[in-house]
Order: structure tokens, then C-alpha cells, then sequence
């Protein structure tokens, strides 16, 4: 009896140790398979005292083959974004991933992490190079494509049709007044990432956009921003700016100012692609009137967006005659100085009503640059021509045979040195 024992002994170890080595090979040549190289899209990963620089392309073909998905499933992997855990999706050869808890730390989106409600994506691979699916975000729907290149991944998603108060809910924890505000209308729209180089456009698309709620009424009335000299009074609607000034202002910032509901969809979707072009972003008048009075240190994403829903609710409470009279009573123009009046006073010691269409002008142009042309009329240098061309183009109507005058005379024309005195 003790042979046979000893013999089945000797046959369990070697199968253990045969075991073992299949294992030992199988890592070994799973790490091989994932190791980046050279130019690869590496992401660094701890195994106790091993760090290895793992390729992201190879690790994403090698988790979506229907092998890694199976062995995926029932597993749950601690990331920076929060837990994942995978199970089998609703079709063969698929996988669903579902994140939750889910917080997104990432400055362009938001100063602080921003927590998201449950999400859930479904995988389905088309090829090696080619993967699709599903994706929900709370109540926010989207399907996804993505294709595998040499060294990076383009993620197309495309959101069909949803609520745009839905697509606003996913941001409350970093947009208060999401809690407060009657949002209508509907988005659509697609978002284009490419990885990891992390180029990206969108192109929305909005559809009976409404906001209410946050009380734009009370700036029917309003006084400067606490940064200005404040007047006496409050802003008199009425006051009289001239023919030039009011038509400077909208050509040298918002040339569609009476055209839009308050947003430039193309504009808003180039500052969300370039990179910075959201903290530069200056937006229509109505955005900038929402920034100077409700206004935060917030320039990521979080910040426009809640810039927008006060400038959908100011443009469809006041109107653009309001808008343009507020506007032109309280937006800075340098330090103290705020309002079309008082910079046409200090600047050219005229009031704004008498500014001439080259002064009217030259001042509104100095609402984009400041600082640049304060210091050419300082140093004695001429004013951005190609930019004062581009404003009395604008400032319509104005008979033809003026135009030319105007331009005939503008490469004489200089500002007063007085204009860089703050």
C-alpha cells in the first residue's frame, strides 16, 4: 500500500509543480505581452516590489478578446476614478463595467473631484482594433466607438437625445444652483478624444434651452461691480451712449449679439477644444454680464457651464436692449473704472454720446486687450489697425462713402497718451 501512496504522492506534486510553472509561464508571458515599449502609451503599475511600465493599448486588446472578458468577470479593481467592477455583459463575448462610487478629479472639468452618479458602460469588441458599446451616466445615455491605433485610441460618443436639466444633474455637487434652477430643452451632440494626447471636440447641439429660477429679474436694476468706483444712483437704462459706442461694443465682442439666445455653440465648443481656451474664454455679452455678476475663480468647465445658465436666464429676462444698456453701464474698462461713460470721460474727456466712430472704436477694443494697447498708446506706437478695421466694418449702418473716410484716416490716427492713465 505504501508504494501506491507514494506514488500518488509523487503524481500530485508534480502536477502542482507542473501547476505552478504553467502559471509562472502564463504571468511571464502576460507581462511580456503587456510590457510597453518604446513610444508606447505606458501607464505605470506597482506588483509589490515589481514596477512595470504596462503598454495601455496592448492591456485594453488583451482585456476586450473574449478570453480577458471572461476572465474579467466577477472582478472588482480599485482605480483612480473609484471602483470597477465587471460581470459578463448582455451579449457574447461582451463586458459591462460599471463604476461606483465614481469621482472625476480632473482640473478641466473641475477645481475640485466631482462626484458622478453610478455609471455603467457595455463593451463589445468588432475587432481587434475596433470596440463599441453603450454607456450611461445617472440618467444620460450615450453610445460609444472606439478604434486602436499604432500608438493611441479615438473614442467617439455620441449622445442622442436627452434633457439637458439631465445632463446638468450629473455636475450638482460642483454646480449648486443645479438644485435651484428650472432647466428645459434638450441635447444631442458628439464628443471625439483622442488618447492619450487627450485632443478633443465637441460639437452640441441645443433645443428649446429655458432657464429660470435664479433670479435675473433683480438685475433689471444693478449697480457696478464692488472692483468699480460705484455711483450715487443706479444704472439708468436710459442713458444716452450715442450712435458709435453702443454699435463699438457689439462688433468689437459680440458680433451676433442680436442674432443668438445669449451662447455661441460654435464658440463654446472651440474654447472646450483647444487647450487653456476655457480660461480665456470670453463668450457673448450676456455670458460675460452673467461672469461679472455671479462670477467665481472657476475657469474649467464647471465654471462656463454654470456661466451659461445665467446667461440663457439674463438674455430671456431682460432682453437685448437691457442686456446691451447693463452691459455698457457696468463692465470694467481697466482698474476703477467701469461703464462706457466713465472710461469715454476719463479716456477722452467727452462723453460717450459725442465719441466719434473711430473713438467709440478704439474703446471697445480695448475691452479684449487691455493691458497691450494701453501700453502701444503709452509707448507712442499705433493702435492695432487690422483690429480697429475689423470693429468699424461692423458698426452697421454706416453710409459707405463715411467708411472710406474713416479708413482713409486711420493710419494718422493715434489715442490720446491720456488712455494709459489708470
Amino acid at each position: 500500500m505504501k508504494p501506491v501512496v507514494r506514488r500518488l504522492t509523487r503524481v500530485v506534486l508534480m502536477l502542482a509543480l507542473a501547476g505552478l510553472v504553467t502559471v509562472a509561464l502564463v504571468g511571464a508571458a502576460l507581462l511580456v505581452a503587456l510590457r510597453a515599449q518604446p513610444g508606447d502609451w505606458a501607464q505605470r503599475v506597482v506588483l509589490g516590489a515589481l514596477s512595470v511600465d504596462i503598454g495601455v493599448l496592448a492591456a485594453v486588446r488583451i482585456a476586450t478578446h473574449p478570453l480577458g472578458m471572461r476572465a474579467l468577470d466577477g472582478l472588482r479593481v480599485a482605480t483612480p476614478i473609484g471602483t470597477l467592477h465587471f460581470s459578463s455583459g448582455p451579449a457574447p463575448d461582451s463586458l459591462r463595467i460599471v463604476c461606483e462610487p465614481c469621482r472625476v478629479d480632473a482640473p478641466e472639468l473641475s477645481p475640485r473631484a466631482v462626484a458622478l452618479p453610478p455609471s455603467e458602460a457595455v463593451v463589445l469588441r468588432s475587432g481587434a482594433n475596433d470596440l463599441h458599446g453603450e454607456l450611461r451616466v445617472g440618467a444620460v445615455a450615450a453610445s460609444w466607438r472606439a478604434a486602436l491605433h499604432a500608438s493611441d485610441l479615438v473614442l467617439d460618443v455620441e449622445v442622442a437625445d436627452a434633457e439637458i436639466r439631465q445632463l446638468y444633474a450629473l455636475l450638482r455637487e460642483a454646480i449648486p444652483e443645479v438644485a435651484r434652477a428650472r432647466i428645459e430643452g434638450r441635447v444631442s451632440g458628439t464628443v471625439r478624444v483622442a488618447l492619450p494626447a487627450k485632443r478633443l471636440i465637441v460639437q452640441p447641439r441645443f433645443d428649446g434651452f429655458a432657464v429660470s429660477g435664479l433670479g435675473a429679474q433683480q438685475h433689471v436694476e444693478a449697480l457696478p461691480l464692488a472692483a468699480c468706483a460705484r455711483p450715487t444712483r443706479r444704472v439708468d437704462a436710459a442713458l444716452p451712449y450715442g450712435v458709435w459706442m453702443p454699435k463699438a461694443v457689439v462688433g468689437a465682442e459680440d458680433p451676433r449679439f442680436y442674432e443668438h439666445p445669449g451662447y455661441e455653440l460654435a464658440d463654446m465648443a472651440a474654447a472646450w477644444t483647444r487647450p487653456a481656451g476655457l480660461a480665456r474664454f470670453r463668450g457673448t455679452l450676456s455670458q460675460q454680464l452673467a461672469r461679472q455678476f455671479y462670477g467665481s475663480e472657476d475657469r474649467a468647465l464647471t465654471g462656463r457651464l454654470r456661466e451659461l445658465l445665467y446667461a440663457v436666464e439674463l438674455e430671456q429676462a431682460l432682453g437685448k436692449p437691457r442686456l446691451l444698456a447693463l452691459y455698457l453701464a457696468t463692465v470694467p474698462w481697466g482698474p476703477q473704472r467701469c461703464g462706457a461713460e466713465a472710461a469715454a470721460q476719463q479716456v477722452f474727456g467727452k462723453r460717450a454720446a459725442l465719441l466719434s466712430p473711430l473713438e467709440a472704436a478704439w474703446l471697445a477694443g480695448l475691452l479684449r486687450d487691455l493691458e497691450t494697447e494701453l501700453l502701444r498708446a503709452a509707448e507712442g506706437r499705433a493702435p492695432d489697425r487690422a483690429r480697429l478695421e475689423a470693429i468699424l466694418a461692423s458698426m452697421t449702418p454706416m453710409p459707405r462713402p463715411q467708411r472710406r473716410a474713416l479708413l482713409a484716416e486711420l493710419p494718422q490716427w493715434q489715442p490720446p497718451v491720456v488712455a494709459t492713465t489708470p
